[in-house]
């Protein structure tokens, strides 16, 4: 008995599809040729068309990354509370030699995108800035008109 209801039940399922492709495919198709149906470009419509390929062309030539930057902050696979990982520092200060006359003074700063220890003085640059005061356990510099301030914290080793 519960076989022969799931039979019926198939094949009038079976039925209604086959019966809804068949409505589908005949509202689908195309004019008949006895039918004359043209369409006449205006210059109105010549307008909306320009204006239409200008838009692709603007979609085309813009910056991938910025086009993707929505998607790539907000990705919907990281675990709730995620927080970008902080930027590593561009500079560490080891250590300074100071003495009265500032220009004598030196320090030992590391860069972290050359992977290299630079021994400055006022007036050095490493990559875009610029030494401008060596004090006692801090520097001053300045990149791209910012003052950064570097200060001695706990010693660490080089890596």
């Amino acid at each position: 008995m519960h076989i022969r209801s799931i039979l019926i039940t198939s094949f009038l399922l079976l039925l209604i599809l086959t019966f809804g492709a068949f409505l589908y495919q005949k509202n689908n198709t195309q004019p008949n040729s006895s039918t004359n149906t043209s369409i006449q470009i205006t210059p109105l419509n010549q307008q909306n068309i320009k204006s239409i390929q200008k838009k692709s062309k603007h979609i085309d030539s813009k910056n991938s990354d910025e086009f993707y930057k929505p998607i790539i902050e907000n990705n919907i696979f990281r675990r709730l509370g995620w927080k970008p990982p902080k930027k590593p520092e561009e500079f560490i200060l080891y250590g300074t030699a100071s003495t009265e006359d500032e220009r004598k003074s030196k320090a030992y700063i590391y860069e972290t995108q050359s992977k290299r220890l630079h021994t400055v003085k006022v007036g050095d640059t490493i990559g875009k800035a610029k030494i401008t005061e060596i004090g006692e356990k801090q520097v001053k510099m300045d990149k791209d008109g910012k003052e950064i301030k570097l200060q001695c914290g706990k010693m660490r080793l080089l890596r």
